[in-house]
């Protein structure tokens, strides 16, 4: 997806994974030289914070293509949520994105609850 998708699932899913390529001014972040990418969901409404600087795995560093894998416990309630990635590079700057747009992900109330 890009940042200005709307990210949608059901509550306790844990796939489909959020597989984004992370960009800044249209343009592909190149992660070869970090040391990592982290994941982080507030609520909307609560502004509790549901995931809190949590790993991603990078797919493809030149088109700063990322995959946060959810955890059950991410997705068990349903609402609105704002999310960021923070990319630290090997020489210690940091990066968050999106910087100029919103990444929105919604997770819907399932009917089974389960």
């Amino acid at each position: 997806i890009t940042m200005t998708d709307t990210f949608t699932l059901k509550r306790h899913d844990t796939r489909p994974f959020l597989d984004v390529n992370l960009q800044e001014g249209g343009e592909y972040i190149d992660l070869t030289a970090t040391s990592g990418v982290t994941f982080t969901m507030i609520d909307v409404d609560t502004k509790i914070i549901k995931v809190s600087a949590a790993s991603c795995s990078i797919v493809d560093a030149e088109t700063g293509a990322v995959r946060y894998s959810w955890a059950s416990i991410n997705t068990d309630t349903a609402g609105v949520f704002l999310g960021e990635f923070q990319v630290t590079y090997t020489n210690g700057d940091k990066m968050t994105v999106p910087v100029s747009e919103v990444l929105v992900i919604v997770i819907l109330e399932d009917y089974d609850n389960a």
